[in-house]
């Protein structure tokens, strides 16, 4: 999906139910932790290109009232890496 698409969005809106509720607990993790030091890994059903497994950092950033709460998401396809790190026997 482009930018346009994604911005503004729900998880509801832009994914599969399941995964939209993984995505909500996360948010309510990261609510109650303040932050989030290691990366989540999970694995979730992207519609166009299957099962993937990704590592997910996420930040943050409280308004001004504490009340309202920016998440700002950097996700990382690890797909490949687990499947080459099982071949080799190495940790990914």
């Amino acid at each position: 999906m482009s930018r346009s698409e994604i911005m503004g969005k729900t998880p509801r809106e832009l994914f599969p139910i399941q995964a939209a509720e993984l995505i909500e607990k996360r948010d309510r993790q990261l609510l109650e932790r303040k932050q989030q030091l290691e990366a989540i890994v999970d694995t979730v059903d992207n519609p166009v290109r299957g099962r993937r497994t990704i590592a997910v950092r996420r930040l943050q950033i409280g308004g001004p009232d504490r009340e309202s709460h920016l998440f700002v998401s950097m996700v990382e396809d690890r797909t490949g890496q687990t499947e080459v790190a099982a071949q080799t026997g190495v940790a990914a």
